[in-house]
């Protein structure tokens, strides 16, 4: 089948979202479906314009939005048009309720193909980089998100929770469960002692460490903290964070300052046998995001045979069976009570290598081809229904097109007039 995506955010941006989009692409292209991702421009560390690569449509854009480089597209239908004649869609996929995803509804209903929407994050908890964060702004954030959710054929969940979330909010179209995948068997030939050699990390060291975006939506401070007060009671613990993001220099001026400096590690950005040598180098992930739908690193982690420790939230809820391949604690769980879990599942060598062991048994759930193939099952129940109850709806004239361009913005008015409701409840 002919697969078009559509996402506001796509490398060099490195985070779940993006993940997930290349994932599914590399899957669905080596299982023989044709597949284009449409994002905006954007630029790389150094401010370079990023080149376009295989099966990526970039669409002109102002990019640098935000600390977090985003960008936002111009308005380019007739580019976009453009292309989504050459693809000839049999599905739609928006990533995104709003920008492109506003993009994919309209060109859904132009090219009469279905449109699905993944809900992978929890809109109203990032509210404060678009607009003022108050309880009315992350409610409109929040109604978006399902009001553009109920303009689609089918919804997809990266986990049960987000699903009973998304329903109990009142999404009305189906929605279905499908993770995001990973390379199981990549996870498993991690090096160890090379990657603790390369950061000078003792062969005996007990290492808590994170992997992802080092911000404070991912609830960072507070694993920081925990895992300081941690370090202050074990000398041989150390703390390893691999990414980037406005936490890590708070975070290693605050070890410098108590005079535990020299047992933090900070990689920066990984990829590949890296990363993996860095799961392979934990002894312990900790893990407290609110944000997260699904989190992608825990099931990263659990191939590498790292337990995780966490805190109760959707992402960590679904992944984790608390006990077996790790723990997760209570949402009102306390940075004194988190330090003292992480002292204990450091010392506890035997339970340790259970959590491991059983870890890695978890990840099979998560294997990318069985992901991707459920994903083009819930594909093809798609495209089946929708053209039961849309027969030969192609436009077959100017006037054809024009009623359903009037249509896709009547929905999409109606969209947002419903979530901005919302900001003078």
């Amino acid at each position: 089948m002919n697969i078009t995506m559509f996402t506001n955010t796509y490398f060099p941006l490195v985070g779940g979202i993006e993940k997930s989009v290349q994932t599914f692409c590399e899957d669905f292209a080596q299982l023989g479906h044709f597949n284009r991702i449409i994002t905006p421009e954007a630029r790389d560390e150094n401010g370079k314009p990023v080149r376009t690569s295989r099966g990526v449509l970039r669409v002109p854009a102002i990019t640098g939005i935000t600390e977090k480089n985003f960008s936002i597209q111009f308005p380019t239908p007739s580019l976009i048009d453009h292309w989504m004649e050459a693809i000839q869609p049999d599905i739609v996929h928006a990533h995104q309720p709003f920008l492109l995803g506003d993009t994919a509804l309209r060109m859904a209903r132009k090219w009469r193909a279905p449109l699905i929407f993944t809900h992978h994050t929890l809109y109203e908890r990032y509210a404060h980089y678009f607009m003022v964060d108050n309880e009315n702004t992350r409610r409109f954030a929040a109604t978006l998100s399902v009001q553009y959710g109920n303009l689609c054929d089918l919804v997809i969940a990266p986990t049960e929770s987000i699903k009973k979330l998304l329903e109990e909010r009142g999404i009305s179209k189906p929605v279905r469960v499908v993770p995001t995948g990973i390379q199981v068997s990549d996870f498993s030939n991690g090096d160890r002692e090379g990657f603790r050699q390369r950061y000078n990390i003792p062969t005996d060291a007990r290492v808590v460490g994170q992997v992802g975006r080092l911000n404070r939506e991912k609830n960072l401070d507070y694993v920081a903290d925990a895992v300081q007060q941690a370090m202050a009671q074990d000398p041989k613990l150390y703390f390893l964070l691999v990414g980037e993001g406005e936490l890590v220099e708070p975070i290693q001026e605050s070890l410098r300052e108590a005079g535990m400096g020299e047992r933090f590690v900070h990689t920066g950005v990984l990829k590949g046998q890296d990363v993996v040598d860095a799961y392979a180098g934990m002894d312990l992930f900790v893990f407290a995001s609110k944000t997260d739908t699904q989190g992608i690193v825990l099931a990263e982690s659990f191939a590498g045979g790292t337990p995780v420790l966490a805190i109760d939230a959707p992402g960590a809820r679904d992944c984790i069976k608390d006990g077996y391949s790790g723990r997760v604690l209570p949402e009102t769980t306390s940075e004194e009570q988190f330090a003292a879990t992480i002292l204990e599942m450091m010392t506890d060598d035997k339970t340790r290598r259970a959590y491991s062991r059983q870890a890695r048994e978890a990840a099979q759930q998560f294997d990318r081809k069985v992901c991707a193939e459920r994903m083009l099952e819930v594909y093809a129940e798609t495209i089946e229904v929708y053209q039961s109850t849309h027969p030969d709806e192609k436009p077959k004239d100017a006037w054809s097109e024009i009623m359903a361009r009037l249509e896709s913005e009547w929905s999409l008015l109606s969209e947002k007039y419903e979530a901005a409701k919302s900001l003078l409840a």
